[in-house]
């Protein structure tokens, strides 16, 4: 669930220039992502973006496409890339 922190961190730094990879986390497998991810959208773009999260993924995508059109195209289940990260495993 850090990704929805990271989420809200993002959100409450006012952070635009993640709005398209806040975008792709709508179709996050985990509902927890998918809530923080159309909050954070919501309050980046400054409206409502009329994500209905009870729709089925193609329209929820589909929203999320008009609202942040720089996300576009987002892939269904794609999983999202994460930053590699800066430890190196010593064998």
């Amino acid at each position: 669930h850090e990704q929805a922190v990271a989420i809200i961190s993002l959100r409450e730094q006012k952070v635009r220039e993640a709005l398209p990879l806040l975008a792709r986390q709508i179709a996050h497998p985990l509902p927890l992502v998918r809530y923080q991810a159309r909050k954070a959208i919501n309050a980046l773009v400054g409206r409502d973006c009329n994500i209905d999260l009870d729709r089925n993924l193609r329209d929820i995508i589909a929203a999320t496409e008009r609202c942040v059109p720089q996300a576009a195209p987002i892939a269904p289940g794609a999983p999202v890339r994460e930053a590699p990260s800066s430890r190196h495993d010593e064998d």
